[in-house]
C-alpha cells in the first residue's frame, strides 16, 4: 500500500469519528423543563435508559453540560476516568475541568461549538489532556439541550474514545512496511475485500474477536454475508469506496446472529495485485443507541411514552404542507382536558393522577383512527392530529367518538374515577396555517367547552380569540378583586317544602368588575382554578358569609344557616379545617350556622386527608352536604362512608316533573336512598308548583330556586326573613321512626308584614314568597349565571 493511500485512510478514519447521525440535527429536550442540578437523578442514573447505556462501555462517555445561567456538569459518566483521566466528582466538583481537560488547541472549537448549538447538533474530534502526561483522542457529539420555552439551557453529548484508532493511523503514515503489523495487531476491526468478488482477502484479529469467525470462516465469506443492508446499498458502497475514500453507516450481522451498527471507513487499495477496498470498522452501536434514546426521549413523553408537544407540532406542520398541495381534505386538531383532574391529583395523590393519565393515554389509542396522531401536549392536556377530514362536520364525529369511547370510569389502585373530557376542535381552513396557530385555536375551543359544562366538545370559531384576549386581561384583574373589595355575596333562600319557612341560604358570589359591571361566577371561577386563585376566592366567601352571618344573628334574625360551596384544592390538601375555623373565630357564629358544599364529583375522590378534614368539620359542628347529587360518579358504598348530613338533588332531575303525580323514578329513588342514610334532601331549581309538590308528595325537606326567591342582596334577604316564618334548622330525615318535624303554618309576602291564614296552601305560600313568578325560560338563565360552583377542572 501506498504512502498516499495510508494518509487517505488515516483521513477517513477521522471523519468517522466526527460523522454525525441521519436525521439528529437537532434534539428538543422538551422533558426537561429547566436546568437539572448535579444532585438530580442523573448523578444517580440506574433507574435511567441513558444512564445504563451510558456505562456499556469503557470507551464511551456520556455526559450533561448545563450552560446557563451558571457552568455545570450535572452527569459524567464513570468511564469518562479511563478516557479522559479524571472521575465524575472532580467534574461535578469542577465543571470548568471540562474546558481545562482540552489540549489548547482544541479548546476554541469547542467552545464555539457550545456557542452555535441552538443552531444544532455538533461533531468534531477533539485531544484530551490526561493526568499521566499522554494525550487522548476522542469523537465528540454535542446536542442541544432545550427547556419548554425552547430556550438552549445546556448541552447532552458522548465522547467515543478513537485514541487507538489514531495511534495505528500515525503509525500507518510512518512506513507502509509496518503496514501488515499494524493490520493485524490494531485494535480496531480491518479487513481488505477484493472489489469485484466481493470477498475478504485479509481479516485482522480485532475484527474476528468482534464478528465471531475464524479466518478460515471469513475467506469463505463475501462482504454481503455480513451486511444486512439490501444488495444494491452494499454495490453502491463498493463503488463510492473505489473513487476514493468513503465513510458510511451500516448494519452488519455477527457470527451468533446478533445485528450491531457500525460505521465504515473504506479506501480503494492494490492488494496483491488486485484491485481491492481497505475497511476499518468502528461498533457504533452503544453511542446510536444512545444517541436514539436521546431523541426519542426528547420527542416522547417520558410519563405516558406518547409523543410531546414538540413532535405533535412537528407532524402537524408537516399535514399541513401535504394539504396546502391538496384542496380536497383538511387537517383537524382535537385538544383534549380532563375535567377536574387537579381534584383527583391533590386528593388522590400524585401516583394516582399518573395512573389515570397512562389509563387515559391507553384508552384514546384505542379510538382513534391507525393513522391519527396521538401526543400529550403537557399535564392533563392531549392532542390528536387527525389528517383528511372531509369537513368539519368530520371532525365533530372523530371529535363525539373520543367522548363516547372514554365514558366509562377508570380503575386506578382500586380508585373508579370519573372521566370527564373537554375537547376543542379546530380545522385547518386555510392555506398557510402554522401549527401553533391551530393549537393554539383548537385549546381556546376546549376552554370554551369547559365554559359551557364540560364533558362536550366545542368547535372554533374566530370570536373565541377576542374571548382569549378578554380572559387575559381579566385574569390580571382578579388576582387583585379580592384585595380592591370587588367580590360581593348573594343569597338565595333554603326553603321548608312542607311550611314554606325560610330555614337558611346559599352563599353565592358576584364580581363587581370596576369596567365591565357584575359578573357571573361561571365567567371568572374556572379562571380562578386555572390560575389556583380560587383557594384565595373560596376563603373569602367563607368568611364574608360568616361575617354576614353573624350581622343577621345581631339583628335578630337567628336559627338559620349559611352554605357556602368550595373546591377540592383545600379539602384535598388539608387545608379546609383551618380556614373555616379561622372564619368562625373571627365572625363568633356557632359551628351550626354554617354548612359546606362540596360537589359529587369532588366528594367522590376519597383521600384520606379529605375523609379527615370532612369528619373535623363534622366533630366542630359544621354541617356537610353533597351539591349536584345524581350528576357525578360516586358509588352508593363511598356515599354511605362519607360524613354528610344533606344531600342537594340537581335541578337537571326535575325538569322531566309536569305534574304532581308523574313518576320520575330518579329523583324518587334519591329522596329514599338519602333518608335510608339518615341524610335530609334539598331540592335544587325548584321552578314551578307542580315541581314542589312532587317533592312535597315524596318526602323532600328541603328546596331552593326562583319558585320561592332568586339570589338577593343580604338586605333583601333579611327583609325575607323579617316577613317570613321560620324553623329551627337542620331539617333532618325521620330517623328511627320518629315523625318529621312539622313546620310553622303562617308565611309572610316579601317585604310585606301581613301574614296568610294558616289555612293557606304551601303553593300558594311559596308563590307570594317569591313574589313575581319569572318564566321558565327566563329563570333557567339567570340561575345558571347565579350558582357558585367553584370546582377545579
Amino acid at each position: 500500500m501506498s504512502e498516499d493511500a495510508v494518509v487517505a485512510v488515516a483521513l477517513a478514519s477521522s471523519a468517522a469519528a466526527t460523522a454525525g447521525v441521519d436525521g439528529a440535527d437537532s434534539v428538543a429536550a422538551a422533558d426537561v423543563p429547566g436546568p437539572r442540578h448535579a444532585d438530580s437523578e442523573w448523578r444517580g442514573h440506574g433507574d435511567e435508559p441513558f444512564g445504563r447505556l451510558a456505562e456499556a462501555g469503557p470507551d464511551l462517555m456520556a455526559y450533561r453540560l448545563q450552560l446557563w445561567p451558571t457552568l455545570r456538569c450535572e452527569y459524567v459518566s464513570a468511564s469518562a476516568r479511563a478516557i479522559t483521566g479524571h472521575s465524575p466528582q472532580e467534574y461535578y466538583n469542577r465543571p470548568q475541568l471540562f474546558f481545562d481537560g482540552l489540549h489548547p488547541d482544541d479548546r476554541p472549537r469547542v467552545e464555539q461549538a457550545l456557542a452555535e448549538l441552538d443552531s444544532g447538533a455538533s461533531s468534531l474530534e477533539v485531544r484530551w489532556l490526561r493526568d499521566t502526561g499522554t494525550v487522548g483522542w476522542g469523537a465528540m457529539r454535542l446536542l442541544p439541550l432545550l427547556d419548554g420555552g425552547g430556550r438552549l439551557i445546556g448541552a447532552d453529548g458522548v465522547v467515543i474514545d478513537v485514541t487507538a484508532r489514531r495511534l495505528a493511523e500515525v503509525a500507518l503514515c510512518v512506513s507502509d512496511d509496518k503496514f501488515r503489523r499494524i493490520f493485524h495487531d490494531n485494535p480496531q476491526p480491518m479487513w481488505v475485500v477484493d472489489a469485484e468478488s466481493r470477498r475478504f482477502l485479509a481479516v485482522n484479529s480485532a475484527a474476528l474477536r468482534l464478528y465471531g469467525y475464524t479466518a478460515a470462516e471469513f475467506a469463505s465469506l463475501s462482504i454481503a454475508d455480513l451486511r444486512v443492508d439490501p444488495e444494491p446499498a452494499v454495490v453502491a458502497d463498493l463503488a463510492r469506496a473505489r473513487a476514493g475514500v468513503s465513510q458510511f453507516g451500516a448494519r452488519h450481522r455477527l457470527r451468533d446472529g446478533r445485528v450491531i451498527d457500525v460505521e465504515v471507513t473504506t479506501q480503494g487499495q492494490e492488494y496483491e495485485g488486485r484491485p481491492a477496498v481497505l475497511s476499518l470498522i468502528q461498533d457504533v452501536t452503544s453511542r446510536l443507541t444512545v444517541e436514539r434514546e436521546m431523541t426519542r426521549r426528547s420527542f416522547h413523553d417520558s410519563l405516558t411514552g406518547l409523543p410531546n408537544r414538540e413532535l405533535f407540532l412537528d407532524r402537524l406542520g408537516h399535514a399541513l404542507r401535504r394539504r396546502a398541495r391538496r384542496q380536497d381534505t383538511a387537517v383537524a386538531v382535537l385538544f383534549i382536558d380532563v375535567d377536574r383532574f387537579k381534584t383527583v391529583n391533590d386528593g388522590l395523590g400524585h401516583a394516582v393522577g399518573d395512573g389515570m393519565l397512562r389509563a387515559l393515554a391507553d384508552r384514546l389509542g384505542t379510538v382513534i383512527r391507525s393513522d391519527d396522531t396521538l401526543a400529550r401536549l403537557g399535564g392533563d392536556e392531549f392532542g390528536i392530529l387527525v389528517d383528511g377530514v372531509a369537513s368539519p362536520e368530520d371532525a365533530r364525529r372523530s371529535a363525539q367518538r373520543i367522548l363516547d369511547g372514554c365514558a366509562e370510569a377508570i380503575d386506578v389502585d382500586e380508585h373508579s374515577i370519573a372521566l370527564s373530557l373537554s375537547v376543542g376542535v379546530a380545522v385547518a381552513k386555510r392555506r398557510g396555517s402554522r401549527a401553533e396557530e391551530v393549537v393554539r385555536d383548537a385549546e381556546l375551543a376546549m376552554y370554551a367547552a369547559k365554559s359551557r359544562g364540560r364533558g362536550r366538545l366545542e368547535p372554533f370559531v374566530l370570536s373565541m380569540r377576542t374571548v382569549a384576549e378578554q380572559g387575559l386581561s381579566l385574569d390580571q384583574d382578579l388576582r387583585h378583586a379580592v384585595e380592591r373589595q370587588e367580590l360581593a355575596l348573594v343569597f338565595q333562600p333554603v326553603v321548608a317544602v312542607d311550611s314554606g319557612a325560610v330555614i337558611g341560604c346559599e352563599a353565592l358570589v358576584r364580581w363587581q368588575h370596576p369596567t365591565r359591571g357584575l359578573l357571573p361566577p361561571d365567567v371568572f371561577i374556572p379562571m380562578a382554578e386555572d390560575t389556583g386563585l380560587i383557594s384565595e376566592v373560596d376563603t373569602w366567601v367563607i368568611r364574608e358569609a360568616c361575617a354576614q352571618m353573624a350581622a343577621w344573628r345581631s339583628a335578630g334574625i337567628v336559627d338559620l344557616f349559611v352554605a357556602v360551596n368550595v373546591s377540592g384544592i383545600d379539602i384535598g390538601c388539608g387545608r379546609l379545617v383551618e380556614r373555616v375555623q379561622a372564619a368562625l373565630d373571627d365572625s363568633g357564629i356557632p359551628a351550626h350556622c354554617l354548612e359546606i358544599e362540596l360537589t359529587e364529583s369532588v366528594a367522590s375522590i376519597q383521600s384520606a386527608v379529605a375523609l379527615k378534614e370532612l369528619d373535623c368539620l363534622r366533630q366542630r359542628g359544621v354541617s356537610v352536604s353533597i351539591d349536584d347529587f345524581g350528576t357525578g360518579y360516586s358509588s352508593l358504598s363511598k356515599l354511605a362512608t362519607l360524613s354528610i348530613d344533606r344531600l342537594k338533588v340537581d335541578r337537571s332531575f326535575l325538569a322531566p316533573i309536569k305534574r304532581a303525580d308523574d313518576k320520575v323514578p330518579l329523583v324518587s329513588a334519591m329522596i329514599a336512598l338519602a333518608h335510608e342514610l339518615g341524610l335530609s334532601v334539598i331540592a335544587e331549581g325548584v321552578e314551578t308548583a307542580v315541581q314542589l309538590a312532587f317533592l312535597r308528595r315524596h318526602g323532600c325537606e328541603l328546596f331552593q330556586g326562583y319558585l320561592a326567591s332568586p339570589p338577593v342582596s343580604a338586605g333583601a334577604f333579611a327583609d325575607i326573613c323579617r316577613g317570613a316564618p321560620r324553623t329551627r334548622h337542620p331539617v333532618t330525615a325521620p330517623r328511627d321512626g320518629a315523625k318529621r318535624p312539622g313546620g310553622v303554618r303562617r308565611i309572610a309576602r316579601i317585604g310585606s308584614s301581613k301574614a296568610l291564614p294558616a289555612s293557606s296552601a304551601p303553593d300558594q305560600a311559596v308563590e307570594q314568597l317569591s313574589g313575581k313568578r319569572p318564566t321558565a325560560c327566563s329563570m333557567r338563565r339567570r340561575q345558571v349565571a347565579c350558582r357558585h360552583t367553584p370546582t377545579l377542572s
